[in-house]
């Protein structure tokens, strides 16, 4: 092996970064894609970006309006809170009720090591006070969530995708239901179907085959409609038990569905009835809750929309009162125009980015981590976002040099690539950066060219500051 001096190791790796593309070329390379291209980049410590171009210019961020929702939340309601949803005895004229008081909890999903099954603990309450009837009935309090399920700025073409799940009082597994097969150690006939959560149940229609063959038993057909669920063709023998989600039509009823059922099996009879006008106090005998941390991470490392317009439902009811889709757009809206942020450079359709109607330069972004990066929560802030080639939406991103050294908020849509957060450099330094790329979306996808573009900015930020 040739070993070389000092001397010279240096000048070939000065050699070997001065030939790397400057970020210069790297943004020309994207806008000679047809890509408008907006970049900001600093060191943590210093008090000026070194590297901008076009930061002024609003685009569609994407998801990358989640670091907005993520810094208002913990914001207004700390690292410390708790989500809760409390449920309360009452005597009524028809009998014991038990009235279910939301708290808007985002977390009450199976995914939440909180949770094996969100009513087990409500059930071992109620079996304690040897309650075996409740013929007041299930009383459901909104207690301020109200309004629409979803901004209305969505796109119709979304609505019945996973990632655009309603919002709601009254939520469970994140707004949709699950359709699982299990070939449950058989090769041939009909395979087993369950939904999740458990106790919840529609019409089932049609049947799906296991079969022998891992090519045709691939992809089996199943739908939702207003009819229930539509099964069709075939599911390969040798697959484990396989769960495909569907958004909920209705989460305050699938939530009631599967309460009702989990009382059920525990011997106490119950049904839905309406919430009277005038109730008198009730004994708090449960409260389901979910630390911050849970949805945090959803929101901003997996870039779950639901997570994102719950959450900030719940920021909305904490201090306004009305825990509506439009009280969250109105207080994070408000929040930047305290900052002395012109509307030229920001207006927000929704929480989590969905909508391409929100609009976000990358200086905006920046002074948000700049923020972000003095503010007592920040370690729990950026804990939550996803980690280059480790975890969230950049697990498989970076996985070279700057493996572990990103942590960073991505953001998609067709026409639309972002990428935000903080990166720590091969000489020990934090640089904040934002990079925002908008392209015409009836034009050929970009996105792994402009995913790429991204990295080899970072990769060229880390090997010279």
């Amino acid at each position: 092996m040739l070993a070389l001096s000092p001397a010279t190791f240096l000048l070939l790796t000065l050699q070997a970064t001065a030939q790397a593309p400057t970020l210069g070329a790297l943004v020309a390379r994207s806008e000679a894609k047809q890509v408008t291209t907006a970049v900001w980049f600093r060191e943590a410590a210093a008090e000026h970006p070194f590297y901008t171009h076009r930061a002024s210019s609003a685009l569609i961020p994407a998801s990358n309006m989640k670091l907005f929702t993520g810094a208002i939340t913990l914001q207004q309601l700390g690292p410390a809170f708790r989500f809760r949803t409390r449920y309360y005895l009452h005597r009524t004229p028809n009998g014991l009720a038990l009235r279910i008081q939301s708290g808007g909890d985002p977390g009450i999903a199976s995914g939440n090591p909180v949770y094996k099954h969100p009513f087990d603990g409500l059930v071992a309450e109620l079996g304690e006070r040897n309650i075996s009837a409740l013929p007041g009935g299930l009383l459901f309090d909104a207690n301020g969530f109200t309004g629409p399920a979803r901004p209305p700025t969505w796109e119709a073409e979304d609505l019945g995708r996973t990632y655009a799940a309603p919002t709601g009082p009254f939520v469970l597994e994140e707004g949709c239901f699950g359709v699982t097969l299990d070939p449950a150690g058989r090769k041939t006939g009909n395979c087993a179907l369950s939904f999740v959560p458990a106790g919840f149940e529609v019409p089932v229609r049609g049947h799906i085959r296991l079969t022998g063959s891992r090519k045709r038993g691939s992809r089996p057909f199943i739908a939702f409609d207003s009819k229930g669920v539509r099964l069709e063709g075939l599911f390969f023998y040798g697959f484990g038990p396989r769960t495909f989600r569907f958004p909920d039509s209705d989460p305050q009823g699938v939530f009631a569905q599967v309460l009702v059922h989990s009382l059920k099996r525990a011997g106490i009879s119950a049904a839905v009835a309406t919430m009277p006008e005038h109730l008198e106090e009730g004994e708090l005998v449960y409260t389901q809750e979910t630390p911050i941390a849970w949805p945090l991470a959803r929101l901003l490392g997996d870039s779950n929309n639901f997570q994102a317009e719950q959450v900030l439902r719940v920021v909305a009811r904490q201090k306004t009162g009305s825990g509506t889709l439009e009280a969250g757009r109105k207080l994070m809206q408000a929040r930047l125009r305290q900052d002395g942020i012109g509307d030229d450079e920001w207006h927000v359709a929704d929480a989590s980015g969905l909508s391409r109607a929100n609009r976000v330069s990358a200086r905006v972004i920046g002074g948000l981590l700049a923020e972000v990066d003095h503010a007592s929560w920040r370690r729990h802030f950026v804990s939550s976002l996803s980690l280059a080639g480790r975890s969230g939406t950049l697990s498989r991103r970076m996985k070279g040099e700057l493996f572990a050294r990103v942590r960073g908020k991505t953001g998609t849509l067709s026409g639309v690539s972002s990428l935000s957060g903080f990166l720590v450099c091969k000489s020990g330094k934090t640089v904040l950066f934002s990079i925002l790329m908008n392209y015409d979306r009836k034009l050929p996808s970009r996105m792994r060219d402009l995913r790429k573009l991204q990295d080899q900015m970072l990769q060229r930020v880390f090997e010279t500051r």
